[in-house]
């Protein structure tokens, strides 16, 4: 509306004055020039066309290992995005599914603690895509709110994963009491709140500054941590699959003797190579079991369908997980 009133008032003080002086007429055409190209309607949808805003749902608070893969690597791809903090790992999914243009990001595999496999029992129902694989160095540190030293530490707070994947450095503790949180931000936000030089967390470097706490010690985990994330969505590019390096599939069976065996005697029989194996027990379900399989892309899709098609006979169903590129 802004941009029609100005036209007017030009057609106004044009008629007031152009006869007049010509001076004023060569500054209302320079005028009218200036804002004739906002006023049309092309240039205004291309200026305030609406663009897609993506949500990327991940284990919080701030500062946590997820809230830092999501920072420093997704919005690189995903610039147009928005980081959601969750604080548990089955919120993530559930958002993530009833939220259309929105991904999520979840640890699923560390080189010292094994699987995370609290995430693989809840992709079991899940209805998402994975679609990424990050790769993150995780450098763990002891950080207090209050000077201290390792003697002095009595209670020590963390997510679950990081006590395994510093074991060799608890055990040099000699009584403290492990206590068990969300992530490690919580775990870091936590002892901010408490300030006891008895109480130690269990965090990131990036965190203690966020959180203001001291770092006790640096470099507290075990050699060549690293902490594999994968990227989940609602939808995956079918042009992708093909191109993809590693094809992921979910098979689900009723407990047998030898029904693993059998379902990678035909994956070997159809000379397709195995990347990777995870076999999970339903947690609710005792009497079946899920296949995670991890196939390199070294087939075509035809021997692919002949392979499914006989595993079939041997599970109940199989679903396509996703795929790494």
């Amino acid at each position: 509306m802004k941009f029609y009133f100005l036209n007017k008032l030009y057609i106004k003080i044009k008629n007031k004055f152009i006869k007049k002086n010509n001076v004023v007429n060569l500054c209302l055409n320079r005028y009218k020039r200036k804002y004739k190209r906002v006023d049309t309607k092309n240039t205004i949808i291309r200026t305030y066309r609406k663009k897609i805003i993506s949500k990327i749902f991940l284990l919080g608070p701030k500062e946590s290992y997820s809230y830092i893969v999501g920072s420093n690597y997704i919005k690189n791809y995903y610039k147009n995005s928005i980081i959601k903090l969750c604080s548990t790992f089955k919120e993530i999914i559930k958002k993530t599914e009833n939220e259309k243009e929105s991904f999520a990001i979840l640890p699923i595999e560390n080189t010292n603690s094994g699987s995370i496999y609290e995430v693989y029992d809840l992709l079991i129902n899940s209805k998402l895509y994975i679609l990424k694989e990050f790769n993150m160095k995780i450098n763990h540190c002891l950080l207090s709110k209050k000077r201290t030293n390792i003697n002095k530490i009595k209670f020590l707070y963390s997510h679950y994963q990081p006590f395994k994947q510093c074991n060799e450095f608890i055990k040099k503790f000699k009584k403290v009491k492990i206590v068990n949180t969300n992530s490690t931000s919580e775990a870091m936000k936590t002892i901010s709140k408490i300030k006891s030089p008895i109480v130690a967390a269990i965090g990131s470097l990036s965190g203690s500054k966020f959180y203001d706490l001291l770092v006790v010690k640096k470099n507290i985990n075990n050699k060549n941590n690293i902490t594999k994330f994968i990227l989940l969505s609602n939808t995956y590019n079918k042009n992708e699959v093909d191109n993809a390096r590693i094809l992921i599939f979910m098979i689900n069976f009723k407990s047998k003797k030898y029904r693993v065996i059998n379902i990678i005697f035909i994956i070997n029989k159809y000379k397709i190579k195995i990347d990777k194996l995870e076999n999970r027990i339903f947690y609710n379900n005792k009497s079946q079991e899920v296949l995670y399989v991890n196939i390199k892309n070294n087939f075509n899709f035809t021997i692919l369908k002949k392979m499914l098609d006989e595993i079939k006979k041997e599970s109940n169903y199989i679903r396509f997980m996703g795929y790494f590129i």
